[in-house]
């Protein structure tokens, strides 16, 4: 797992070999949604600062590992609880450390 840092602060997670997670950070449709996605009221990336890609950290993984749970209506940290794992696909997945703005706002 790798963490995106913008300006120096963790953004999100990317469950991906260095390579594939780069190739994310390095896509333009990926820096749009970062430019279009909110925090606070301001957009996660100005399309300036710089992109930083580097492992995770423990706290950052149990964040990611804790995300699934949440999404899948597990008590995060309760393992025991934990979904079987439906196919041997492996999915890329990204998961946001700061609060993303509601988008349902737009008029």
């Amino acid at each position: 797992m790798f963490t995106l840092e913008i300006g120096g602060q963790p953004i999100a997670v990317i469950d991906a070999e260095e390579a594939e997670a780069r190739h994310i950070v390095e896509n333009e449709g990926f820096r749009a949604d970062l430019q279009r996605l909110q925090t606070d009221g301001k957009p996660l990336w100005d399309g300036q600062a710089p992109l930083n890609l580097r492992p995770a950290t423990e706290d950052e993984m149990a964040a990611f590992d804790d995300s699934d749970d949440i999404l899948e209506g597990v008590d995060p940290g309760d393992e025991d609880d934990a979904a079987p794992e439906e196919d041997d696909e492996e999915e890329m997945e990204v998961v946001f450390l700061v609060p993303l703005d509601d988008g349902d706002d737009e008029d």
